[in-house]
Parts: structure tokens; sequence; C-alpha cells
């Protein structure tokens, strides 16, 4: 039950992400949805992870953070 518990925190994270993201919404417009969803799941289940570069990642601190925008459209760059 602990897995599953950390899987749907991952899900919920990944919604947030594209729900917020700007080009990713504008590039699923342009490819459609089931075109998207396909390329991301063949990104997912048939790409090695760099663990290399996953450490490095790690070792080094940064931030992801989410940017609201009410008026996205006009305000584009800013994002």
């Amino acid at each position: 039950m602990r897995g599953y518990h950390y899987l749907m925190h991952i899900a919920r994270m990944l919604n947030e992400m594209a729900l917020h993201s700007l080009y990713l919404t504008e590039h699923v417009k342009t490819v459609g949805v089931h075109s998207f969803i396909k390329k991301f799941y063949e990104a997912m289940t048939y790409s090695e992870l760099d663990t290399g570069r996953l450490r490095r990642l790690t070792e080094s601190p940064g931030q992801l953070r989410l940017v609201r925008e009410e008026n996205w459209k006009a305000s584009r760059l800013a994002a």
C-alpha cells in the first residue's frame, strides 16, 4: 500500500505540472492528446536512466517552481 501511496503522489505532481505548463498545453493542442500520451509512454518506458546525471542533479541544490499566471497569453514571457 505504501508503494501505491507514493505513486499517487507522483501522479498528482505530474498532473499539477501539466496543468500549469504553458508550453505543454500548447504542444498537446498541436499534436493531440492521444499522440502526446503515446509519446510520453514511449519516453517513460523505453528510455534508460542516466544514473551519473541523476547523481549530479541530486548533489546540486535546485528548486522547481510553478508559475501561475492569471492572464498567461498576455504575459507569456514572464513564465
